[in-house]
């Protein structure tokens, strides 16, 4: 999973939020994005596992909008 976010992570000019990221991830594996218990799952994934690999230093929370934190990865500029 965190193939595809990074591949999101990297393509977007603003840092993404959970819930873009989850729209990516759902869309990218074909899945039903109107199922609203599938998005709040992969968001609630996402947001773990992007809470691991920022204490590994490999991505960093940017703030949040509407809510959902933004992230990016450690290597890009911050906007």
């Amino acid at each position: 999973m965190f193939d595809r976010c990074k591949t999101a992570l990297t393509a977007s000019s603003e840092p993404p939020s959970t819930r873009e990221l989850a729209q990516h991830i759902i869309t990218a594996e074909g899945w039903d994005y109107e199922d609203g218990g599938l998005r709040l799952t992969v968001a609630h994934r996402i947001g773990c596992m992007m809470g691991r690999f920022e204490r590994r230093y490999v991505v960093l929370s940017a703030g949040t909008k509407s809510g959902a934190m933004l992230w990016r990865l450690m290597s890009q500029p911050a906007h």
